[in-house]
């Protein structure tokens, strides 16, 4: 797990011992033939060289598939915040907007958590919403706008954009060459989201 999170120090630990072989043969152990030494460059260039290439590039595709996924799910945890404090702000319940706004502050703790995992893969954050984010958007601006702070319109539409960040969350967390530590802040936060569809379920359903 550690070498796909860090591909670039197993190709730096061969390359340095490729290096001191070579810096023992030319000047420690002259006696050694020139038809010995001609053999093992041709045994690095050949056998071990490219294995180190080919390993490197399919780390990196690796690296490249994991910090899409993790772009994505940031996307969907910052247009969450941004639903939240949208909802806090339309919703006339008093306890609501304060629940809505506890909401925003953990997407947004999410996104940040998520953009450190990116930085690590070598990757760059994302801030453009993906498919799913943009559904959550979506709803929250529609749903808010058409119902003029509706509670229950509002809490539907909080349901909808949770229940797509819980899809795309488990989706990710069962990508097999995620290194630990990233598994477990996406599990951890996708406890969180689980947690907050729960309760927003439990708020409708008592008025229904």
């Amino acid at each position: 797990m550690n070498a796909v999170r860090y591909p670039h120090r197993t190709l730096s630990a061969i390359l340095s011992i490729m290096l001191t072989i070579g810096r023992l043969i030319s000047f420690k152990y002259t006696q050694v033939t020139e038809v010995f030494r001609l053999k093992l460059v041709m045994v690095l260039m050949v056998y071990i060289l490219p294995r180190v290439l080919v390993t490197k590039m399919k780390y990196m595709d690796k690296n490249k598939k994991l910090t899409g996924q993790l772009n994505h799910l940031i996307s969907i945890a910052k247009d969450g915040a941004q639903g939240y404090e949208n909802a806090a702000e339309d919703v006339k319940d008093v306890a609501l907007q304060q629940m809505f706004r506890e909401y925003s502050s953990q997407r947004s703790r999410y996104a940040e958590e998520l953009s450190k995992e990116v930085a690590d893969l070598g990757g760059s954050p994302d801030d453009s919403g993906g498919p799913l984010g943009a559904l959550h958007r979506t709803w929250m601006d529609i749903k808010s706008a058409i119902t003029s702070g509706s509670r229950d319109a509002i809490l539907k539409a909080c349901i909808t954009g949770e229940e797509a960040a819980v899809k795309a969350y488990t989706e990710v967390k069962e990508e097999p060459d995620l290194a630990i530590s990233t598994k477990e802040i996406i599990s951890s936060q996708l406890g969180g989201v689980e947690a907050a569809l729960n309760s927003i379920r439990s708020l409708v359903n008592v008025h229904d």
